[in-house]
């Protein structure tokens, strides 16, 4: 945080320790607040970018001989500060948290989709406002979840991915 690009880095294991080398990185006309990367259905790797104004922005890489180029691809603005992202690269959507709203899932197959809300803060939800972060667990039996953070109450909210179904909450606690 802090610059208005996208930096790229590389990792190079060479002897002992692995050598951390920048790529150099893609100007951004707004400040980030947070990133993630994944492929797209097609293979593309993309970057998407959140910000404190609401923005969430798509940007394919390419690269040819370490020399790696950004092109944006399209954006979606949402009310509030979005934060932590996350690319289900098998369905080809994403999901991004909005710290005062919800759970947002995004399709990336369709260039002008609407985002969708997949859960709202209370009382009309299950979360509690200041939703962080967005990850997603495969476990056996080909059944995967979302796992989304609530700072708001130190909870982490479980989806069924497959439909975005509410399974319940763990919540911590001092012990």
């Amino acid at each position: 945080r802090g610059i208005n690009a996208i930096a790229l880095f590389t990792i190079e294991e060479k002897g002992l320790l692995p050598s951390i080398i920048s790529l150099g990185a893609i100007p951004l006309p707004y400040i980030p607040y947070g990133i993630c990367l994944g492929r797209t259905q097609d293979g593309e790797t993309s970057v998407f970018v959140t910000t404190k104004e609401g923005v969430v922005a798509h940007w394919l890489l390419n690269s040819k001989n370490k020399d790696i180029k950004g092109r944006h691809l399209r954006s979606w603005k949402l009310s509030g500060k979005t934060e932590s992202c996350k690319v289900d690269s098998a369905e080809n959507q994403l999901y991004v948290s909005e710290e005062a709203r919800g759970l947002w899932k995004l399709d990336l197959s369709e260039q002008n989709r609407v985002p969708t809300l997949v859960d709202e803060v209370a009382p009309r939800g299950h979360l509690v406002a200041d939703v962080e972060g967005v990850a997603i667990y495969r476990g056996l039996n080909s059944k995967s979840y979302l796992v989304v953070s609530s700072q708001g109450d130190n909870s982490f909210h479980i989806y069924n991915l497959s439909n975005q179904e509410w399974l319940g909450a763990i919540k911590i606690s001092k012990s």
